[in-house]
């Protein structure tokens, strides 16, 4: 089974098209836990797609929910496969390691040139700058430069389960 895992409420920047309310609410390390054992618990494959606010803004439970399917693909034997629509900006070296040794795929929420028109930090400063640094060849984490080509990711095809920081929301699901 797959979900897709609202980390948090909470963003790094202030967006001016963004209707989301930002709020300091993040899942729990329960309600991870408790998402991970249904998706292993059904059918022969699990799925996960971290979503938020910025995901990122919670690595921690990023990392825990690897370790965690991890060992519960080691233990059933049930393989997992994840990925994850950020905004780029909190993007490192060591999260970039760690997505790559299990294979996550990564959507970078960039609008190229328009970026800086509607999607800033909340000080109004330069969210483009820091993608930009980012992507240069001289500073950049390993992999970054093609994650810039992308511009938007939108929707998800095959997930069947939205779990927010409220835990699973039965209206999400579906069959």
């Amino acid at each position: 089974m797959n979900f897709t895992v609202h980390l948090t409420e909470n963003c790094n920047m202030a967006c001016s098209y963004c209707l989301r309310e930002k709020t300091p609410r993040d899942m729990s390390l329960e309600t991870l836990y408790k998402t991970i054992d249904l998706a292993y618990s059904k059918g022969n494959k699990a799925g996960f797609c971290f979503f938020g606010g910025e995901p990122l803004l919670k690595k921690d439970l990023i990392y825990e929910a690897l370790d965690y399917c991890e060992k519960k693909t080691s233990e059933t034997g049930i393989p997992f496969a994840c990925k994850m629509t950020t905004n780029g900006t909190l993007i490192d070296e060591e999260f970039l390691k760690r997505a790559k040794a299990v294979n996550m795929k990564i959507g970078l929420s960039f609008d190229g040139k328009g970026q800086d028109i509607s999607r800033r930090f909340p000080d109004g400063s330069s969210t483009a700058e820091i993608l930009e640094k980012k992507a240069n060849a001289d500073a950049r984490p390993q992999g970054m430069r093609r994650f810039m080509r992308l511009r938007k990711v939108s929707s998800f095809v095959g997930f069947q389960g939205c779990v927010d920081c409220h835990g699973i929301r039965q209206e999400c699901l579906m069959d």
